[in-house]
């Protein structure tokens, strides 16, 4: 009779915050899409009211994390945060490292029923206006050429009533 040692599939996961500029802001609503390698969408989620957002059983590798939807008054991540886990040898701890704004960043692991998770923290930067150019200048040029465009319609209607 033969016995067949089970497999040990090991998975990860990792936990985002989603935070405003504000101290203690936590972001609601903020969606992100998760890719594959490939740059294909594995699946989207939404931050909750602690502006936390979960993915989990990812095998080791790379994926990227793309900010889909953000709150009012607030931009959009510019780039997907590059997220690589590396699973050196079976009971070895992964690392799991995140590339946002330009930089690598090492996340904290926490183990999870077995699994590993990680948690790290992104700050949403908040958006400007444009500032508005002209002022009262261009209102008055407008103003000026639409009563300069209705003179010249009023002479061309009265020109033409006096040859008919």
């Amino acid at each position: 009779k033969k016995t067949i040692d089970p497999a040990i599939v090991y998975t990860y996961g990792f936990t985002l915050t989603k935070q405003g500029e504000g101290e203690n802001e936590k972001l609601e609503g903020v969606k992100f899409a998760l890719l594959n390698k490939d740059k294909v969408q594995i699946e989207e989620k939404e931050t909750d009211k602690d502006g936390l957002v979960t993915f989990d059983g990812l095998a080791a590798g790379t994926y990227y994390l793309k900010e889909t939807k953000t709150v009012s008054g607030y931009t959009l991540l510019a780039n997907p945060i590059e997220i690589t886990i590396s699973a050196p040898a079976a009971d070895t701890p992964a690392t799991f490292t995140y590339n946002y704004d330009g930089e690598d960043k090492k996340a904290i692991s926490q183990e999870d029923n077995g699994n590993e998770r990680f948690t790290f923290t992104v700050t949403n930067k908040k958006g400007f206006n444009l500032p508005s150019t002209g002022g009262m200048g261009t209102y008055i040029f407008t103003i000026g050429g639409l009563v300069v465009m209705a003179g010249a319609v009023l002479l061309l209607v009265s020109s033409k009533k006096k040859r008919a």
